[in-house]
């Protein structure tokens, strides 16, 4: 049973040529979640009707996780479209301390695009052999597509008003998957 979560939202964007692709806001406790663009492997609305798994690559680099303040990620994500809610099932793992939890949300949907009830395109699933990470094409479909960070509960110990280091170029260093772009 999952829960409806108020102010969150997910929408289902569909393109003729790349299929389903999903967008996803929410705020649950001390869990945030932003996915964008995370494909969808179901060839039409009918099959959205069942739950779908989608690949755990895509939903790696195109998730934003925050677990209480700490950098999380999901794991068995799957999603079904009942009416005008979108549910969505994951394991949640916080990757400071290894814990994991279970969340079951129910969503408020909104669609971007008309999809067929089936014979649509279905994203292929990318393997981790095939990914060339020197390829500029690998590295622009899986990680110039990630999402922002969801915003981080502030720690009582940080001073919210310092400043981001800067680089030696004078521009700011970045954290995280910028810093080692």
């Amino acid at each position: 049973m999952s829960a409806t979560v108020e102010g969150n939202r997910a929408t289902l964007h569909w393109d003729l040529e790349v299929g389903f692709e999903l967008d996803v806001d929410l705020a649950k406790d001390d869990l945030s979640v932003r996915m964008v663009r995370v494909p969808v492997p179901a060839d039409g609305t009918a099959a959205l009707g069942e739950a779908i798994a989608l690949y755990a690559l895509d939903t790696l680099f195109k998730s934003q996780v925050d677990v209480g303040g700490a950098p999380g990620q999901l794991d068995g994500v799957e999603v079904r479209v009942d009416g005008e809610s979108l549910h969505l099932t994951a394991s949640v793992e916080d990757a400071e301390t290894g814990d994991t939890q279970a969340l079951a949300v129910a969503l408020p949907l909104a669609w971007d695009g008309e999809a067929p009830a089936t014979g649509g395109p279905v994203p292929p699933k990318p393997e981790e052999d095939d990914l060339d990470w020197e390829d500029e094409e690998t590295l622009e479909r899986l990680i110039d597509g990630a999402p922002d960070a969801v915003p981080r509960a502030a720690d009582d110990d940080e001073d919210e008003d310092e400043e981001e280091p800067e680089g030696d170029d004078g521009a700011p260093s970045g954290k995280g998957l910028a810093a080692l772009l």
